[in-house]
């Protein structure tokens, strides 16, 4: 046998790639995410004009800080699994359970975006979709 040739399927290689890319992006969320959640205070903190469009405003970047936080959370496990998965040459029904479940994500949010005509949303989500399905691959 040739000491140079692997048993691994071909998508293996794909999919740690596309796992790694995956929990960086996550990283990178989750930084974020905690970032707006803080800013909610900041903001709360220098209250100088009217209250209730401030209450408003940190009501609005506290949810958009959590959701990011639990996008970033999200990511991070589906990279992990995928990463695990990768090393293994069995069936790998989570990975694949995940990686549907983030593409379904990528297309809802390519909806949305196609819904609200921003040309940097839409180039978002059509980069957002595509690490998905190369996670597929």
């Amino acid at each position: 046998m040739d000491r140079n040739s692997t048993n691994k399927p071909a998508g293996s290689s794909i999919l740690r790639v596309a796992s790694i890319i995956l929990i960086v992006y996550a990283v990178i969320t989750l930084v974020s995410g905690l970032f707006m959640m803080m800013g909610v205070y900041v903001l709360a903190a220098d209250a100088d004009v009217d209250a209730a469009a401030v209450n408003i405003a940190t009501g609005i970047a506290a949810i958009v800080g959590i959701v990011a936080f639990l996008g970033g959370l999200l990511n991070l496990f589906v990279g992990v699994v995928g990463f695990r998965a990768s090393k293994r040459n069995d069936r790998n029904t989570l990975a694949l359970v995940l990686g549907v479940i983030s593409v379904v994500f990528g297309i809802y949010g390519i909806t949305t975006a196609i819904g609200t005509g921003d040309a940097g949303s839409i180039a978002n989500a059509v980069a957002g979709i595509i690490l998905p399905a190369l996670y597929l691959y």
